[in-house]
């Protein structure tokens, strides 16, 4: 009889321990997917801060930006090795899309100065990465050549650009689906608040479905 309880309490042990162990292994597992996330989080970021350098340095030297493309960005090396995959194809961290494009900036005293500024565009970003994004000061310090950003939905983004969006531009609501955060806004400056930015990445708390463009000149 004693060998028979001793028996029953070590198959209990067993699986108090099997449950254990399975409940740190979900946990470990959860804790690394997010160190991973912000990994990618914080590579992104550093991509666009090393191309907006190279770019901002070209223009400034060339005094425009008429014609810069993924094509043209990759052949100027403006690009990271790592993120091209084709000869005008751009990949970010989360496997989405860049697109490099130029703009319009808007001058001092009114009216559309075409191919001044440029933007930079990420794709297929998942909840946690629009959030960190939203929120980042992209450009606050004096002597940044950052204008605005727009963040939320991919489609909506996409869709709205920041092709025409004025250096002193006023601050948010472009429209429902996206935000908007300027250096130098009167209503939504950098970085953009949380609250804004919940709304502006809600759309993609479930899937990887929002994108972030930032402006520069």
């Amino acid at each position: 009889m004693m060998k028979n309880n001793d028996c029953g309490r070590s198959m209990i042990e067993m699986m108090g321990v099997l449950a254990i162990i399975g409940a740190l292994s979900v946990g470990g597992i959860a804790g690394y997917s997010k160190m991973l996330n912000q990994s990618k989080i914080n590579k992104a970021i550093e991509q666009i801060n090393v191309i907006s350098g190279q770019l901002s340095t070209i223009g400034a030297g060339g005094g425009t930006y008429s014609g810069i493309s993924n094509k043209t960005a990759i052949k100027l090396k403006a690009v990271l090795d790592d993120m091209v995959t084709g000869a005008s194809t751009i990949k970010n961290p989360f496997g989405g899309d860049v697109t490099i494009a130029s703009s319009n900036m808007m001058s001092v005293n009114g009216g559309d100065i075409d191919n001044m500024a440029y933007f930079i565009r990420y794709g297929g970003l998942n909840h946690q990465a629009c959030m960190a994004m939203a929120t980042h000061d992209w450009g606050s310090a004096k002597n940044s050549s950052f204008i605005a950003f727009m963040v939320g939905s991919e489609s909506a983004v996409n869709a709205n650009g920041l092709k025409n969006y004025p250096l002193n531009c006023a601050g948010s609501g472009y429209n429902l689906s996206v935000s908007v955060g300027c250096n130098n806004g009167s209503s939504v400056g950098v970085p953009l608040p949380v609250t804004e930015a919940a709304t502006a990445c809600a759309s993609c708390r479930n899937n990887s479905s929002c994108a972030v463009a930032v402006k520069y000149y």
